[in-house]
């Protein structure tokens, strides 16, 4: 039973891995062979006092007991107190100390030991009341100084079901020490460990000990490196992960190092998060293949940035993603570069980032505040700090060792956020950003320091937070992106395997293995043993407390019925006047979508004037939710906070209710939203009931990515999706019709030009005017699947296309655009230019080809998309041609950072598409269905008969 990688810390001792495993064999034996010792409710004679056995403290357990020569335990003085003088010079057995103390379950504790001169093992062992061990060995590594006693703490939370903990001070096998103990301490964990904190912060000393003295420290160690070798060589995820990092590596050898470029004032992070990029896959590429060209390119973008003026330090965030990469840069490849380059890189990031971050936390510099911020800011801020204090240290580590202090305070204030259920109040978005920044810092410490010191015991909502991101993304694959959360489908996000791996967890492992985008964090968190570990335990509903959102679904099937829902607070960073918002998900698509963030309020001092809560997608008409007595205010209180409550979940069927009455204090006395899965799950309801203080108007919206039907009488609606059709029935009152509108701002509401105009989006809305009371109920039903449609592919047997006499129009040159607007932009591999910008439903684009001779012809698009498929009509000169829409399956991205154009006929699974084009001109225009598609060319390619 090995250790976690928190307590297997490495010896600084020269032993053979053979003489380590088998001595920690020996411990693992040693501790399954125990007897449960008689329980105490705290620790007996921790002054080590020795009255009954001279030698032995009285009321210890000797674990082992030593055997007099090489392992010895003798009470001695020191300094006028009792002291254990430990010795251990035998290297297959180690000796220790015990006790057997009453606990409680859920409850956190901390224990702490007072060490000088050697190190021993401080283990926390919490047992069922069977005597069984609860949870793997969990240690941490207590070391003193040379002359005086330091003390060494470990806080853990004991599991659910613990009714014992054994205390226990042992020299394991890995190390052969002399020193000495005392002052040992066990009991609850104060609720406040200085300024507010759960974990003591490491002093310097303790982190020079543990500080691992080689490079590299930071993720890549020796050990971890081999094991990625492994998984690429006998884990098809991680082969596939590799191949798709190697073509962004070899993509980025064309490229020109980053420039420093502060496009609209603010900020340099398009630049630095460029860097970062590059540093993770150069880096990573050079140390898997040793090809001296990924290593010159990682120069070539390093020396350039250390060359930047500065880092931006105006704007943090740009300031630590580049500490991050120079952490990366300088700590993997260490080895590999010449005394004069490391200094430059030294030089660099100390002027650059470590002393602006000193100043910081001293609340001095242009930026500050997200030291004692509790959002996202302050997880990649202290993290990448911190990377890059444990990369530098050996270079500056007065600078270095306070750095790293100060983040450890600064990130404990923003734990508490994810209690208790792992949620996180701005969204999966900055989720995923958060913890994109969060996870390295933790995982940098168990490399270089072999301890996270606890962080997960420590922080019992963070061990679940990945349920956030995966639970939140529906079987369209889009995440409920609620708050400033971008509008796609969830992709890669590596830090997913880093939480699998720590907590054991296949469900997220699965998850992320699904998404894979060749991101060098999938490698360096990858655990394969997770693939053999069955998928259980996941409930069909959640609700996530304190964020108060919650996802309601039919089944864990792709085409599920699937519910998100949102209350909680306005007011918070990101946040939207999104109270009451809702999407719904049915056959494998979304139905009703959150239009997700507004880029314009990311640069609102471009505009004086124009508030936050001015643009659409940030005020409740903007989303799926209430809106009394429209007008130029915000349409819900600011600082509101609404709960769920009477929260829901059995096999027939799932409800939430939200309280919205706190959203509209002003106009109603009561406002509330009943969310239902009905008839056996296989419908999802909606219920409103308002009561108004005066007569008021009323609307409901629900906003829709689909063609919508409404039937004669306004009584339901159809809509329509390639995937599928939804039916909607109002089913109360029986006055209401319900209506088709433009995803756009009431007459009387602000419409700030600038802001995003929502191309192929409606509305679903209902109205009630001068009313004091609305019941509203609504009920959304999948219709029965019909027909898929056809998938592109090539054209198949019978057509013989002439490739040497094609026509070609550059995607550029389209002369008509309705619908929405795309953007001519340069794309790794296009040809000339392509466009970007192609997805909204219903965005149309249309080409003029002069055909040389009447004949038969295919229609041939490049074209590339990061999602699974993307859906286009094709019309001929204005009219309907072929099979309705045709797919186009996913090529794996954008063409952003690598070539990803894929040439296709427009062709079904049966046939490819004829085209009888007479000699002259004909327009040829591709209707959006569903999903971004960016375009290089098309050509009509004549077919032979």
């Amino acid at each position: 039973m090995a250790p976690t990688g928190e307590g297997h810390y490495h010896s600084r001792m020269k032993q053979s891995a053979l003489l380590r495993t088998l001595r920690w064999f020996s411990a693992a034996c040693l501790l399954a062979s125990l007897p449960v010792f008689a329980l105490e409710k705290a620790l007996v004679n921790p002054g080590f006092l020795d009255k009954m056995k001279p030698g032995v403290p009285d009321d210890w357990q000797l674990l082992p007991a030593p055997d007099g020569q090489t392992t010895r335990l003798t009470v001695e003085q020191i300094d006028g107190k009792p002291a254990i003088h430990l010795v251990d010079q035998n290297a297959k057995a180690g000796v220790g100390l015990a006790q057997n103390l009453v606990v409680e379950g859920g409850k956190t504790y901390r224990a702490a030991i007072a060490v000088r001169q050697g190190e021993v093992k401080l283990y926390l062992n919490f047992l069922d009341g069977d005597g069984k061990l609860l949870k793997p060995e969990h240690s941490i590594g207590a070391a003193g100084g040379k002359r005086g006693f330091e003390t060494t703490e470990l806080i853990e939370r004991a599991p659910d079901g613990a009714k014992s903990v054994r205390f226990w001070l042992y020299s394991p096998s890995t190390l052969q020490t002399e020193c000495f103990l005392r002052e040992p301490a066990f009991g609850p964990a104060p609720d406040k460990v200085e300024k507010g904190l759960t974990i003591p912060v490491p002093t310097r000393a303790i982190l020079e000990k543990k500080l691992l003295p080689t490079h590299p420290r930071l993720y890549l160690t020796k050990a971890e490196l081999e094991r990625i070798r492994r998984d690429v060589k006998g884990n098809a995820s991680a082969a596939r992960s590799y191949a798709l990092m190697m073509a962004k590596a070899e993509s980025m050898l064309k490229q020109d190092p980053s420039k420093y470029e502060i496009p609209d004032g603010l900020r340099l992070l398009t630049t630095s998060r460029r860097v970062l990029d590059r540093a993770l896959v150069l880096g990573l590429a050079f140390r898997l293949t040793g090809e001296a060209k990924y290593k010159a390119r990682l120069w070539g973008e390093l020396e350039a940035a250390a060359a930047f003026p500065d880092w931006n330090p105006k704007h943090f965030l740009d300031t630590a993603e580049l500490m991050h990469a120079f952490a990366l840069g300088y700590d993997w490849l260490w080895n590999e570069w010449t005394p004069e380059e490391r200094k430059i890189l030294e030089e660099a990031v100390a002027a650059k980032g470590l002393k602006p971050t000193f100043e910081a936390y001293r609340g001095r510099g242009p930026s500050t505040w997200w030291v004692d911020g509790n959002n996202n800011w302050n997880f990649v801020c202290n993290g990448g700090a911190s990377v890059a204090a444990l990369g530098f240290w050996d270079s500056n580590p007065d600078l270095c060792a306070d750095v790293f202090t100060n983040a450890f305070r600064s990130f404990q204030h923003v734990m508490e956020e994810f209690e208790p259920d792992g949620a996180w109040y701005e969204g999966p978005g900055y989720w995923h950003y958060s913890l994109k920044y969060l996870s390295p810092y933790f995982r940098t410490m168990e490399t270089a320091l072999g301890t996270n010191f606890g962080v997960f015991e420590a922080f019992p909502g963070f061990r679940k937070t990945a349920d956030f991101p995966v639970l939140l993304t529906g079987p369209s694959g889009l995440s409920f992106n609620f708050a400033d959360a971008g509008s796609g489908k969830t992709g890669s996000m590596g830090e997913l395997f880093y939480l699998a791996r720590q907590m054991q967890n296949p469900v997220w492992h699965a998850f992320e293995k699904a998404r894979l985008s060749g991101s060098p964090e999938e490698l360096l968190y990858f655990d394969a043993a997770l693939d053999a570990l069955p998928l259980a335990g996941v409930g069909l509903d959640r609700h996530f407390r304190k964020v108060e959102v919650a996802q309601l679904r039919s089944d864990w099937g792709s085409n599920a019925l699937f519910l998100g829902i949102k209350a909680g607070a306005n007011g918070t960073p990101h946040f939207h006047y999104d109270l009451g918002s809702f999407v719904l998900d049915a056959h494998g698509t979304r139905f009703i979508d959150d239009l997700g963030m507004e880029p314009q309020t990311y640069v609102l001092y471009k505009y004086p004037g124009v508030k936050h809560e001015d643009f659409y997608r940030i005020r409740p008409e903007g989303h799926n939710t209430l809106v009394i007595n429209p007008g130029k205010e915000a349409g819900q209180g600011h600082h509101s906070e609404t709960r769920i409550e009477n929260f829901r979940s059995a096999p027939d069927g799932a409800s939430a209710v939200v309280d919205l009455t706190p959203a509209y204090k002003n106009e109603a006395k009561k406002a509330v939203r009943t969310f239902s899965l009905v008839d056996g799950r296989k419908s999802a309801e909606l219920t409103d009931e308002v009561q108004t203080f005066e007569p008021a108007t009323l609307w409901w919206f629900a906003h829709i990515r689909a063609e919508i039907a409404i039937a004669p009488g306004g009584k339901s609606a159809l809509l329509t999706r390639p995937e599928g059709d939804l039916k909607v029935n109002l089913v109360e009152p029986k006055s209401g019709t319900l209506l088709s509108m433009p995803a756009a701002p009431l007459p009387s509401s602000p419409n700030p030009d600038m802001q995003n105009k929502n191309a192929g989006v409606r509305k679903l809305a209902l109205v009630a005017s001068n009313v004091t009371a609305v019941k509203w109920v609504v009920r959304f039903t999948p219709a029965p699947p019909r027909a898929r449609l056809l998938v592109s592919s090539s054209l198949g047997a019978g057509f013989k296309p002439d490739l040497s006499r094609a026509v070609m129009v550059e995607a550029e040159a389209f002369f008509g655009e309705e619908g929405g607007r795309v953007e001519v932009v340069k794309k790794i591999g296009n040809s000339v230019s392509s466009f970007k910008g192609w997805d909204a439903p219903g965005h149309q684009l249309s080409w003029k080809f002069t055909v040389p001779a009447t004949g038969d012809y295919g229609l041939m698009i490049r074209y590339c998309t990061a999602d699974e498929l993307a859906e286009r009509r094709v019309l001929v000169d204005g009219k309907p041609a072929g099979e309705g829409a045709y797919r186009f399956p996913g090529t794996g991205g954008y063409s952003s950072s690598a070539d990803d154009w894929k040439d296709a006929f427009v062709a079904g699974t049966k046939a490819g598409l004829r085209l009888a084009l007479g000699a002259g001109e004909h327009t040829i225009t591709l209707v959006n269905v569903m999903n971004p598609m960016n375009l290089d060319w098309l050509k009509l390619v004549p077919l032979a008969k």
